[in-house]
């Protein structure tokens, strides 16, 4: 029987809190695209031709299922900033911590969400090998592609929200 105490809180709680988001990332991104390739299958009659696969990655299903989670983590970074300037009437100053409530709860969400999407590209580069090297699979490394680069657009949006913001998110 596992024991409740600090050596088993100290295993848990990085297991919940960056592997979890990894997999609800990636298993979403997953999801949405095996539907949309279950539903264009008359479109896209051979999934082993290297043509085929390509045009499905960007096509306008293939990129509905890889763009949506960078899409909604830069969604949900810009929601954070314009919520903290909404609530706070100003920036935030360096070294500043949010009061605890819905302000933090969102903090708490948006940061799960980029660890997520960021720590997904990890396991994602495995995925891709795999997917690259098997014949029916191969439309979805290419669709690891998109994902990986709509992740990097995400991650860079980041950089343009306001400096004085900045300051205080990256301290």
């Amino acid at each position: 029987m596992l024991e409740s105490g600090p050596a088993w809180g100290m295993f848990v709680e990085p297991l919940l809190f960056m592997v979890l988001p990894v997999v609800v990332c990636l298993g979403l991104t997953f999801a949405v695209v095996r539907w949309n390739w279950r539903r264009s299958g008359a479109l896209y009659p051979n999934p082993q031709s290297f043509r085929t696969a390509l045009r499905f990655a960007f096509s306008k299903q293939g990129l509905l299922g890889t763009v949506w989670v960078p899409c909604f983590s830069a969604f949900c970074f810009y929601a954070f900033v314009l919520h903290i300037r909404w609530v706070l009437g100003r920036w935030p100053h360096f070294g500043e911590a949010l009061a605890p409530g819905i302000l933090s709860v969102h903090a708490g969400i948006m940061h799960h969400l980029v660890v997520g999407m960021i720590y997904s590209l990890f396991p994602l580069s495995l995925i891709f090998l795999i997917a690259l090297f098997s014949k029916k699979g191969r439309w979805f490394s290419f669709c690891c592609v998109t994902y990986a680069i709509w992740v990097g657009l995400s991650c860079a949006s980041i950089l343009l929200a306001p400096d004085r913001f900045l300051n205080w998110y990256f301290d």
